[in-house]
């Protein structure tokens, strides 16, 4: 089974670097939110888990 993205939203942006929060599935069903960085301009893209557990609705 794949991660499941089920939202994404913009923290912090400027033109070196993004950063975005994205509310994801994990397989074993857990949602959790990760931190994802986008390099402008880089060929490098990153993502660190935040360990906050995402409440279902």
């Amino acid at each position: 089974m794949r991660w499941k993205v089920h939202g994404e939203r913009p923290v912090y942006e400027n033109r070196w670097v993004d950063v975005w929060s994205a509310d994801v599935e994990q397989p074993d069903g857990q949602r959790v939110d990760y931190r994802a960085w986008r390099a402008a301009n880089w060929k490098r893209d990153g993502l660190s888990m935040v360990n906050r557990p995402i409440r279902s609705t």
